[in-house]
């Protein structure tokens, strides 16, 4: 325990295969991050006594790179609403949920503008909001995309991009395309290339 209010549970690779979570596969909504630690919060109030079920909370949830993960669950106090002058505890309980994921650099090269655009519009419109780039160099633009670490054979959010360009992996490439190509859209490329 962190305070009263606050805890701390380190959960290793074992812990995520015996409680049945994967962190690549919780999504973004509070929901399915609820039901996925439902039995680490049900476990966590049984040894401890700390009670994350009649309270407000905030789940914080951090991969590791071994495989596991740290979660921090705040307790909020109940709002208090003044009703005919007197204090009364806002009814229902809810969750914020914060899932942190590991991110890495892609870049895809494209031969023309026009297939840079069109990648950029079909990632637009699929909703995607990480960070992103356009750079030139040697007449070849170069799209610096952020995706989601996700375990091989996973399929990510960019694979439909090589129907554009083409994927880059090599790290010496992005550090030789940054320092020698012509930085174009240093930010929220995707968005201004789309629109």
């Amino acid at each position: 325990m962190i305070n009263s209010e606050k805890i701390k549970i380190m959960l290793t690779r074992e812990d995520m295969t015996k409680y049945n979570i994967h962190m690549y596969s919780l999504g973004h909504t509070g929901s399915a991050i609820k039901e996925a630690f439902g039995e680490v919060l049900s476990d966590i109030k049984t040894r401890t006594g700390f009670d994350t079920l009649s309270s407000k909370t905030i789940l914080q949830v951090y991969p590791s790179r071994d495989g596991g993960c740290e979660v921090y669950i705040t307790r909020l106090k109940n709002d208090l609403k003044l009703k005919n002058g007197e204090k009364h505890e806002c009814a229902g309980q809810s969750t914020n949920i914060t899932v942190k994921r590991w991110l890495e650099k892609v870049i895809f090269s494209f031969e023309k503008l026009t297939d840079t655009i069109d990648a950029c519009r079909l990632l637009y419109l699929s909703g995607y909001d990480k960070s992103s780039s356009l750079y030139l160099c040697d007449d070849t633009y170069y799209l610096f995309l952020e995706t989601e670490i996700k375990p091989k054979g996973r399929y990510d959010e960019l694979t439909s991009l090589c129907d554009f360009g083409k994927r880059l992996e090599c790290k010496i490439t992005q550090a030789f395309i940054c320092e020698h190509g012509e930085l174009i859209v240093p930010d929220r490329a995707v968005e201004a290339l789309a629109l």
